[in-house]
């Protein structure tokens, strides 16, 4: 496990999130195609939860304010210093909290947290389907980033079972790392609750 920085912890923290060929059809079931499968190993054991994570990722994990805790798979540095990520961020949800939000809200509450360090934001709609049994609400956006100016996409997978709020996302620049969009959401799409 490598140690986390404060960039990478607000990276986490912020929740960011695109795949960008092969999205899984709405409605689901979503599966990671077998190709992808070739792509990805087990991740480390975590908590109430598996996920498969691109190969030669790094394992990250935090615990956040308000019972969260924060999970983040890392690749090596690229030549610009960028890395690939895949984010999750598990939240335990109060007793008197539970049933007041759906998918969707939830879904448009951490989006909010991307677009508000974006300029021309896009987002497409809300799409839900299942994993591994687990009912999904998801969304794609596209936006520039604020401080450098870069083209960015992510997308945004969120979940509820039991007393858990699960996020799961990625972003990247564009068009140069497609691929590893790509190969992030297909990692989301081997999420499954223990």
């Amino acid at each position: 496990m490598i140690k986390i920085t404060t960039p990478i912890l607000a990276f986490m923290l912020a929740v960011l999130a695109l795949p960008l060929f092969a999205n899984p059809k709405p409605g689901g079931p979503w599966k990671p195609s077998a190709a992808a499968l070739k792509q990805l190993m087990p991740a480390p054991n975590t908590s109430g939860f598996t996920v498969m994570c691109p190969k030669g990722y790094q394992y990250q994990t935090t615990n956040g304010p308000d019972g969260m805790t924060l999970f983040a798979w890392v690749s090596p540095p690229r030549a610009d210093s960028s890395h690939g990520m895949l984010m999750m961020t598990q939240v335990t949800i109060p007793p008197d909290e539970a049933n007041k939000y759906t998918l969707p809200q939830i879904l448009t509450k951490f989006l909010g947290g991307e677009q508000r360090r974006r300029n021309a934001w896009s987002e497409s709609a809300p799409e839900s389907g299942t994993i591994n049994n687990v009912t999904f609400c998801r969304a794609y956006w596209e936006g520039t980033d604020k401080t450098t100016g870069k083209a960015l996409g992510g997308l945004m997978y969120v979940a509820l079972s039991g007393n858990k709020a699960y996020v799961l996302a990625s972003q990247d620049t564009l068009p140069a790392n497609q691929a590893a969009l790509s190969l992030a959401e297909q990692s989301i799409l081997t999420f499954h609750v223990k």
